[in-house]
C-alpha cells in the first residue's frame, strides 16, 4: 500500500528562513480536515478580483465567512449574539448617539471584520455598505 503525501508548498519557504536565521524557530500546527476544507472552498469562491463587496457572489462570500466564523469560534459568536440586545438597549432612538451627532447601525465581531477585508480590502464601511450589510443580515443592526 502506498501512502502519498502531499508536498509541502512553503517547503522552499522554511529552508530558505533556516538558512538566513539558523535560530528561527519554525512551527507546524495542523488542523482539522473539516476546517482546511472549509477555508479551501472559501479562497475558491473569493478566486479573483475581489476589492469591494458588489456582487450577488460577493455578498455569497461574506455569508460563507459568518459561516465559518460561527463554525470555528462558537463561544464568540454566541457571546456577540447575547451581546446585541444590550448594544440596543444602550443607543438612544433610533440608534443615534446623544449628541445625535453619530447614528449606530450595526456591530460586527472584530474577527469577523478582520476576515471580510482580508478578502475585500478596498471596501470601505460606508453609509451604503453598512445599510446593504444590515438589509442582507439583520442580526447585527442595532440601530
Amino acid at each position: 500500500m502506498t501512502k502519498l503525501i502531499k508536498p509541502d508548498q512553503f517547503l522552499a519557504h522554511y529552508i530558505y528562513e533556516k538558512q538566513t536565521n539558523p535560530d528561527a524557530r519554525i512551527v507546524m500546527r495542523s488542523y482539522q480536515k473539516r476546517v482546511v476544507s472549509t477555508i479551501d472552498h472559501i479562497v475558491e469562491l473569493s478566486h479573483g478580483d475581489r476589492d469591494v463587496v458588489s456582487t450577488e457572489n460577493d455578498w455569497g462570500i461574506v455569508e460563507e465567512l459568518l459561516k465559518f466564523f460561527a463554525n470555528q469560534w462558537p463561544h464568540e459568536f454566541n457571546e456577540f449574539k447575547a451581546s446585541i440586545p444590550d448594544i440596543r438597549s444602550t443607543r438612544n432612538d433610533g440608534g443615534y448617539s446623544k449628541s445625535k451627532e453619530i447614528k449606530y447601525v450595526m456591530a460586527v465581531p472584530p474577527r469577523l471584520e478582520r476576515m471580510i477585508r482580508v478578502i475585500f480590502p478596498m471596501q470601505q464601511w460606508d453609509k451604503k455598505f453598512v445599510n446593504k450589510f444590515v438589509k442582507r443580515l439583520p442580526m447585527f443592526k442595532v440601530g
